[in-house]
């Protein structure tokens, strides 16, 4: 979901440098007018998992970047979703906070706080964080 139209759909990019969401990333779009106001030019289209310079529209194929992507549909086996209570290995977020993998919040966009308190609780809940970690 766009961070400021709250729209959805397919062409929604992550700005690699805050976080935040937007959807398309021609002249007019929310993603382009971000990069011009805040010089922020890396993203993530979300879908596709494609890596974009903007304003300049073009794409990036950078093999550093293979971490975000595979972090974009995590996937994980039975043996990992039952070791997660036991990891003790650190991984690290776009802004380079160390987290527990199978432990991450939401961005918080304005008045959110409640609901990732929410999904922080309900996180540490086996049963239902196998049932979604499987989805």
């Amino acid at each position: 979901t766009c961070s400021i139209t709250l729209s959805s759909g397919t062409h929604i990019y992550c700005c690699l440098v805050c976080g935040k969401n937007f959807r398309g990333k021609g002249k007019q779009s929310p993603a382009y007018i971000h990069a011009i106001n805040e010089n922020h030019y890396v993203y993530i289209h979300l879908t596709h998992g494609t890596f974009w310079c903007l304003p300049d529209n073009y794409q990036i194929f950078d093999s550093s970047l293979n971490d975000i992507k595979e972090a974009l549909q995590p996937t994980f086996s039975k043996d990992e979703m039952s070791n997660l209570d036991k990891q003790t290995v650190l991984s690290r977020d776009l802004f380079g906070k160390r987290y527990l993998p199978g432990f991450v919040g939401l961005n918080n966009l304005k008045k959110t706080d409640g609901y990732n308190a929410t999904l922080q609780a309900l996180a540490h809940v086996k049963p239902l964080r196998a049932f979604f970690l499987a989805c």
